[in-house]
């Protein structure tokens, strides 16, 4: 990749406040990142609409958009098609499914590395999963070691989307998905379509703020939504490099 590269971390917004603005100064101090681009959910709280307005109004790098469809998988859809840089970092406002700690080994890597998927694994720490009630830590232990049989990989969580990757690969992925079940796609898409993966240890943070919107029933969902990606074609995932996908409904 000899273009000038150029990150935007896009962060989902809506109901947070405090976390999100915690989230976003642990990001910003670091720097590195070009443009910070939130997504507020149609129906956010007022007072995360007034946190995301106070953030951009004071940095010049930071705007926001208010998503048009419902649902998660189309607020990162029209993220992915929003974005102006060249790599994007999914982040989510409550921080819970990575410490922020570790942008800067993100960072690293992704200068290093433009053409790899930079992401980052629970499993490589083994305090990874501070707060999982044991059930939960073993239906994930045994799901993450299905994954790689199943698709003959390397990686150790496959349910974590807290990455940096090429927009121009995002933009090519045939998504389906609108809701809570995009979290499946937008890692097992990337797997199915061969990218290439460098996984960061990390370690959850327990949501302080808000609720958590992805319940045991959301997550369920998931499993049809893999076994379709499985029994795909690559080319049923990911369109060639010089076609664009529609990222809109």
């Amino acid at each position: 990749m000899s273009e000038k590269r150029s990150l935007s971390v896009v962060i989902t917004a809506y109901d947070e406040t405090d976390s999100l603005r915690r989230v976003f100064d642990k990001l910003d101090a670091v720097g590195g990142a070009d443009e910070f681009l939130f997504v507020l959910a149609r129906r956010c709280s007022l007072d995360c609409a007034r946190t995301v307005k106070e953030i951009c109004d004071e940095k010049p790098y930071c705007r926001r958009i208010v998503q048009t469809g419902y649902g998660f998988g189309n607020a990162v859809r029209e993220a992915i098609d929003s974005v102006r840089g060249t790599h994007m970092l999914y982040w989510t406002a409550d921080s819970g499914a990575a410490d922020p700690e570790i942008f800067p080994e993100l960072l690293r890597l992704y200068n290093r590395y433009p053409d790899k998927i930079i992401t980052t694994s629970r499993w490589l720490d083994g305090e990874g999963y501070r707060g999982y009630t044991p059930a939960r830590k073993l239906i994930n232990y045994v799901s993450q070691k299905t994954f790689r049989l199943m698709f003959r990989s390397q990686l150790t969580d496959f349910t974590n989307i807290i990455q940096i990757a090429p927009v121009d690969i995002y933009r090519r992925i045939r998504w389906e998905q609108t809701d809570f079940s995009f979290n499946a796609e937008m890692m097992f898409k990337l797997v199915k379509a061969g990218c290439e993966f460098i996984e960061v240890p990390s370690r959850n943070v327990e949501r302080t703020e808000g609720k958590s919107h992805t319940t045991l029933r959301e997550l369920v969902r998931y499993y049809p939504v893999i076994w379709k990606i499985f029994l795909s074609a690559k080319d049923d995932v990911i369109a060639p490099p010089d076609e664009r996908t529609a990222i809109k409904e």
